[in-house]
């Protein structure tokens, strides 16, 4: 079972609570802290994800920009335009 990011924020909240009200509240510190690492594990995966992807996505849209602009000799146009059907 995989926890989320919101449930990791609302188990800081409830713990947060916990140490601000109860008098046994220090206890749970190192509880509150693993929930903070955890919480910024998860939150540096998820923005290295996203700008890995967003990098991907980037390239991508260079690549059929530069497709469109590729200009072809008249010489071999008949190739060059057999082989792009063939691509697909």
């Amino acid at each position: 079972m995989t926890v989320t990011v919101d449930q990791i924020r609302k188990a800081m909240a409830i713990t947060a609570r916990v140490i601000e009200t109860e008098p046994y509240g220090e206890k749970v510190w190192p509880i509150f802290e693993r929930l903070e690492r955890e919480l910024a594990v998860r939150e540096d995966r998820d923005a290295r994800l996203k700008a890995a992807l967003a990098y991907d996505a980037a390239e991508a849209k260079k690549v059929k920009a530069a497709k469109k602009r590729r200009t072809v000799n008249p010489l071999y146009a008949d190739i060059v335009a057999s082989r792009d059907q063939s691509d697909g």
